[in-house]
């Protein structure tokens, strides 16, 4: 699975964040990420001028299966998190790996 997130301030405390555990539970993905079975495999992130979730979380859409709603409730994008096969897309979305 792979979830398009974004970070206003620090992207930094944002994905420290998702790594921590007995959070106040605030975004859908903070719920999924309390289940134990769920685990961070890999972290890849794009800086840019303006938001791009929207955009990234549509490209993304166009060759994997999303999971209806999940971290869309403040716009009108079908999903935030979707299946995928593989990661090789990412290339064309030109992410860096951060972390495995």
């Amino acid at each position: 699975y792979v979830y398009v997130g974004s970070a206003q301030n620090s992207l930094e405390k944002r994905i420290a964040r998702h790594f921590s555990r007995g959070k106040r539970k605030f975004w859908h993905i903070d719920y999924l990420l309390d289940n134990p079975a769920v685990k961070i495999s890999e972290v890849f992130v794009k800086e840019v001028a303006r938001q791009e979730e929207c955009k990234i979380a549509k490209e993304i859409g166009k060759t994997n299966v999303p999971v209806n709603g999940f971290g869309a409730s403040d716009c009108k994008c079908k999903s935030h998190l979707f299946k995928v096969g593989d990661l090789s897309f990412l290339r064309n979305l030109r992410v860096k790996q951060l972390r495995k």
